[in-house]
């Protein structure tokens, strides 16, 4: 069923839902993003008889869409479990069916050739979309994103940082609230960076502190910590007090400076220049969607931590840079 159609005011033990958006240019819509989440934590969920399930079938044409969404949620401990089934055209790697990667869902209609030039025809986006069920963002104003290659796995190596952006309010004021991010990012051998994972979370300061100290178990002591310190005698003391929880762990304090779209622009250079990477997870739609809407988009937290990551490792070991000689023997 799709939004207004086929509920009455009787509970439900079985509810379908059939693309809630009709296409593209309604799921680019925040309005109607916004609408079929309300339609359906308001009216489909409220109707679900106890021992009941939901069925949701669609286009995953945005990350920000009603799945993306529930899975967001599911994914972050806020939300319920969903059994997920996606058959991407090409397999990727752990395949439901047990496919070798790159191999055809349906070769005797849809061969790897003919699957090849269709995607080729219709582009990243719709390949993405209607093909493979994982969702690419529009090109941002900053970002290119589509130069990000997303891959199954990290390559070895490098110094790893884990830069934290800590918000300001709590996950009790609604899904537009900052959120807690800390994002994991390495530089390899070969000097090229990649995004190893993004932890984000809306809670209260003791929430926050939990998983501060269980991303820091899980990272090791390799991993090098950055936390924001802000202004102010308060910022002062939060930078002091999670300092001594982390006790063990390589912690630096930092005070920015500066706007976001200035700290971004170098991290920002390097997308663009197809010099980043990053694993495949279930953050990476949300991740790479919201790089693709800054400075416009509604959230920055995941941009800001992702930029002071880049920004801790380059300080360590600055970017090379040629000497006149050698530029002009080119």
């Amino acid at each position: 069923m799709g939004i207004g159609g086929g509920l009455t005011g009787k509970g439900a033990h079985l509810a379908i839902v059939d693309d809630p958006v009709k296409d593209r240019q309604d799921a680019e819509s925040p309005a109607r993003r916004a609408a079929v989440w309300d339609w359906y934590r308001a009216v489909l969920r409220t109707r679900l008889m106890p021992g009941g399930a939901i069925v949701l079938v669609m286009t995953r044409w945005s990350p920000d869409d009603l799945a993306g969404r529930l899975l967001d949620e599911m994914h972050s401990g806020t939300g319920e479990a969903w059994d997920i089934l996606r058959l991407p055209a090409l397999a990727e790697e752990a395949d439901p069916l047990n496919r070798a990667p790159g191999a055809a869902l349906w070769p005797q209609a849809f061969p790897e050739p003919e699957l090849a030039r269709i995607r080729l025809a219709i582009g990243a986006r719709e390949w993405g979309a209607l093909y493979q069920q994982s969702p690419v963002p529009a090109e941002g104003t900053l970002f290119q994103t589509g130069m990000i290659n997303v891959q199954s796995a990290a390559p070895a190596g490098g110094q790893t940082v884990r830069r934290w952006d800590l918000a300001a309010t709590r996950h009790s004021t609604g899904r537009n609230a900052d959120w807690t991010v800390g994002v994991k990012l390495s530089r390899l051998p070969d000097g090229r960076f990649c995004v190893l994972d993004v932890t984000r979370l809306r809670g209260d300061p003791s929430q926050v502190e939990a998983t501060l100290l269980a991303t820091a178990a899980q990272d090791g002591p390799a991993t090098r910590i950055i936390l924001p310190q802000d202004p102010g005698q308060a910022g002062v003391a939060q930078a002091r007090y999670l300092t001594g929880r982390l006790a063990g762990y390589q912690v630096k304090t930092v005070r920015e400076t500066g706007d976001k779209a200035t700290r971004a622009a170098p991290f920002a250079a390097q997308v663009n220049a197809g010099n980043v990477l990053a694993v495949r997870a279930p953050w990476t739609p949300n991740f790479l969607e919201e790089l693709a809407a800054f400075p416009g988009g509604g959230h920055d937290d995941q941009v800001d931590a992702a930029a002071g990551a880049f920004t801790a490792l380059t300080d360590a070991t600055p970017l090379p840079r040629f000497a006149p000689d050698f530029l002009a023997r080119i």
